[in-house]
């Protein structure tokens, strides 16, 4: 039973991988806690963002990537956008609780990231002070994915 479970599990992990990923109009990135921010990029690189702390009135920008840079960033995100959902999963997760048990720190902040594209639109929300330690590498991930990003966070 457990070889039939296994081989089933691969060749859905397996399916899933090799599907290529959907045509994306928009990409929303959303941060916070540390650093608050939200960058909003179209299929041509183009790119705006709202930064909030650490600056205290905020500051606004835009900004390009290249083809070359928009690719890899995708890539980047692919592993979240394959574990994302849609609308309903991300609205619910709003409410989701860190469980009774499982480490918490409040007010860690977190990732929100959506993808939207012709008839397609996904989210990927992190909360980064739930079960912080074991999610840590994710965490870092996904702020060092935003910082890599030609926007200024630094002061």
């Amino acid at each position: 039973m457990r070889l039939v479970a296994a081989v089933l599990l691969l060749a859905v992990v397996g399916c899933r991988a090799s599907h290529p990923a959907p045509a994306i109009d928009r990409l929303e990135i959303r941060m916070s806690g540390r650093m608050t921010a939200e960058i909003i990029l179209n299929d041509r690189g183009e790119g705006r963002y709202r930064l909030g702390e650490p600056f205290a009135n905020g500051r606004s920008g835009a900004f390009s990537l290249s083809p070359q840079q928009l690719a890899a960033l995708l890539r980047r995100l692919r592993p979240f956008q394959l574990q994302s959902v849609g609308e309903e999963g991300a609205v619910a997760s709003l409410d989701h609780v860190c469980p009774r048990g499982v480490p918490n720190v409040l007010h860690a902040g977190g990732a929100g990231i959506r993808w939207v594209g012709r008839g397609y639109d996904r989210f990927y929300l992190a909360d980064f002070g739930c079960d912080h330690e074991r999610n840590r590498a994710r965490n870092e991930e996904l702020e060092a994915i935003a910082k890599s990003l030609p926007v200024p966070f630094e002061s």
